[in-house]
């Protein structure tokens, strides 16, 4: 019976060893850095639409001589959805992106550019441009229509223009997007 305890304590003194060893092996830290990113494609998310409607899309912009500018002109923006009325309790809303703002003159004599960039935008009396959206927009239910819509006011203002005998042009183009 002396030899069994003996052996029983190899045993046990063993397993003990196993054990601590593998408690350090457990022990050691292990990090890794992954990068993550996601793409998220917004036209899926809900199966509605938006649509933008101007009062009109090409208008003259009076030239004001006491001013030396082009007189401002105020332009109704009508938003369109098929979110029918029976959802704007989910809080639908819209955002307005300017994706481009274009204006130049050119001389009436040799056709060079004299002047760029004299337009400035504003919605709803708010500066509107490429770093300045419109956002968070609130739809509203329509008693026109099943639908919800909105509208805005789309202000086009004049820099002064620096010299006479111009050919003065420009183009405006905004986007409209659903948001929640």
């Amino acid at each position: 019976m002396t030899d069994y305890f003996p052996m029983m304590m190899k045993k046990i003194m063993y397993g003990g060893l196993l054990l601590t060893s593998l408690t350090s092996a457990h022990a050691q830290q292990l990090t890794e850095s992954f990068k993550v990113s996601t793409f998220i494609d917004k036209s899926k998310i809900y199966p509605y639409s938006i649509e933008l409607q101007p009062e009109i899309n090409d208008f003259i912009l009076r030239y004001d001589e006491s001013l030396r500018a082009f007189k401002n002109r105020d332009i109704n923006l009508f938003i369109k959805t098929d979110i029918p009325n029976s959802e704007a309790s989910l809080g639908f809303g819209y955002n307005l992106n300017l994706l481009e703002n274009l204006s130049q003159c050119r001389s009436s004599i040799d056709d060079s550019v004299t002047q760029e960039g004299f337009i400035r935008l504003f919605i709803d009396n708010v500066l509107f441009d490429e770093s300045t959206p419109a956002a968070d927009l609130k739809l509203s239910t329509s008693p026109d229509s099943e639908t919800l819509s909105g509208q805005n006011r789309l202000t086009v203002s004049s820099l002064p223009i620096e010299q006479i005998m111009q050919i003065c042009s420009g183009t405006i183009n905004i986007e409209g997007e659903l948001s929640l």
